[in-house]
């Protein structure tokens, strides 16, 4: 099994110290060398739905959850750039992030073209940036918000974008301190949203 966090000598990397290198697919990705991820370190999220607090920790948490759940690389490159826009949160609203989601697009967009990923991995990460919290939240959403959904991330044209899309955020869901064997019944929802309209058409 490709290892997540690389050895320094006897000792792994600590997420809390020197920033890691994480090992997606075939590439190595030194992420000092990504400043947009550095910025997360540090970044505080409200306890209440992230007790790892530290953003950074939480997407290195994502990443092990996303590992478990898959051998994908693109949804593994879609983990660790789901929360750059955490990145862009003015500090005098931390440790809210209101509307992270939508900031992290041009951002993830920017760090895709600079570093230079396959087109599906740009293309499911820029979804996943976007869109996780709608997944996040779906048990709120009547058939429409969720048929809506299905629609903006193109599931109907990519079904097997739409499976690795709901992989990450379910990823993202228990990357989260003490939350690793939580249950996802989001994924669930969307799966069954999804096979009823393939079924009528």
């Amino acid at each position: 099994m490709i290892p997540l966090i690389h050895q320094h000598g006897d000792k792994p990397i600590s997420p809390w110290g020197d920033p890691p290198i994480l090992r997606i697919g075939a590439r190595d990705f030194d992420t000092a060398t990504i400043p947009e991820l550095v910025r997360l370190r540090g970044v505080p999220q409200v306890a209440q739905h992230h007790p790892e607090v530290d953003t950074f920790a939480h997407v290195l948490m994502a990443m092990r959850q996303a590992r478990l759940l898959t051998s994908e690389p693109a949804v593994h490159f879609a983990t660790l750039m789901h929360d750059l826009g955490k990145g862009a949160t003015p500090a005098d609203v931390l440790p809210h992030h209101y509307g992270h989601e939508e900031a992290g697009v041009p951002i993830v967009a920017e760090v895709c073209d600079r570093i230079g990923v396959p087109d599906d991995w740009r293309a499911l990460a820029l979804l996943v940036c976007e869109h996780h919290k709608r997944l996040h939240t779906i048990q709120q959403a009547k058939g429409p918000g969720r048929r809506r959904l299905l629609r903006r991330i193109g599931a109907y044209e990519n079904p097997e974008r739409c499976e690795f899309f709901i992989l990450a955020c379910e990823a993202d869901a228990r990357g989260r301190l003490g939350l690793e064997r939580r249950d996802y019944p989001q994924s669930g929802i969307l799966r069954d949203t999804f096979a009823r309209r393939t079924r009528t058409e």
